[in-house]
């Protein structure tokens, strides 16, 4: 996918917020990395900008993620060598829990490859309770000499002030039109899609909010899974990767074989691997709808499925993940009782 194979992995990549990356830049060559708390609206670029900068301090190595899950539970990270990311916004509060001790005994000691205080990456901070907020402010307190944390979020005022006068906070401010613009004409010039400026202004009109800023994530995603045909229209094309072919097999399995604990857990499994990486839960509702209804499926099964998607708000969810559980098994559901 584009956003994957076009996402800046050094700061002087990176061609919007260029006062903020060039700043970043002059920081990163201190080679020292302070807690610090990165906010701004979706779309802004964050998680962007915090990988960048500590692949200029410890190098491209940086980018190669694994993931891994913690010991004798379901709930997982991401780390490489020289950091580990965590997303607090997918789990329950029991889940936070874990994470939090996972945490602490993460925090407790030196990196051995580097001999170098430990880096912890949280996003979605701002979506978690007071009281788990509270046990970061002790972890950052206890650990200070043996681990960085560095916070990721939307809404700075969800965070309490204890937390906030530990950190170096830094805005991230919203992407212009101009650069979204400049972005998008790049990925087309290396891709050879013809277009025209009304089409990719079309683009970034559908995905502009909060004070004309737009969201460059959602800009890139709706570039890829379109392409231009001579009536300037938009039409999905399936790109080959993996997510799509293991989602592929789930759907033509809707069919094929029994609805049983083992399917439930395919699916399952499927979700929490993909809501680890960059693919958002958005994307998979989007695909397997188009999926759905160029079926052979009845009319009113579609429109069940439309309903089903638009009336449940997928934009306004705190909790991906169990949401996009009970939309794929929703659709179960609806799927089996026609067959």
């Amino acid at each position: 996918m584009y956003i994957h194979k076009y996402k800046p992995l050094l700061l002087s990549d990176i061609s919007y917020n260029k006062e903020l990356s060039t700043r970043l830049g002059k920081l990163s060559k201190t080679g020292y990395i302070n807690n610090m708390l990165f906010y701004g609206i979706e779309g802004s670029g964050k998680k962007t900008l915090v990988t960048a900068y500590i692949a200029d301090i410890y190098g491209p190595h940086v980018h190669n993620i694994r993931t891994s899950c913690i010991l004798n539970s379901d709930v997982k990270y991401r780390n490489s060598n020289y950091h580990i990311e965590i997303d607090l916004g997918q789990y329950s509060s029991k889940n936070k829990r874990e994470l939090i001790q996972f945490i602490k005994t993460y925090s407790s000691t030196l990196n051995v490859v580097t001999k170098r205080p430990k880096l912890v990456i949280l996003y979605n901070a701002d979506n978690i309770p007071t009281s788990i907020q509270l046990a970061l402010r002790r972890i950052i307190e206890l650990y200070s000499e043996t681990a960085r944390h560095i916070f990721i979020c939307c809404c700075k005022n969800k965070i309490i002030q204890p937390i906030i006068s530990r950190l170096f906070c830094i805005r991230v401010r919203g992407i212009t039109k101009q650069e979204t613009k400049h972005v998008l004409t790049s990925i087309c010039n290396n891709e050879t899609i013809s277009t025209t400026d009304e089409i990719l202004d079309g683009i970034i009109t559908r995905n502009t909010k909060y004070n004309y800023k737009t969201n460059i994530r959602d800009c890139i995603c709706e570039l890829n899974i379109s392409y231009i045909v001579e009536e300037n229209t938009f039409k999905y094309v399936k790109h080959q990767n993996e997510y799509e072919i293991e989602l592929d097999i789930i759907i033509n399995s809707l069919e094929k074989d029994k609805i049983t604990n083992k399917f439930y857990k395919k699916v399952k499994d499927y979700i929490d691997k993909q809501m680890l990486s960059e693919i958002t839960y958005t994307d998979i509702i989007k695909y397997t709808l188009y999926k759905l209804l160029s079926g052979t499926y009845s009319d009113e099964i579609k429109f069940k499925l439309i309903d089903l998607i638009s009336s449940s708000k997928i934009y306004m969810c705190n909790k991906p993940t169990l949401y996009l559980e009970y939309i794929m098994f929703s659709i179960v559901k609806l799927i089996r009782n026609d067959i």
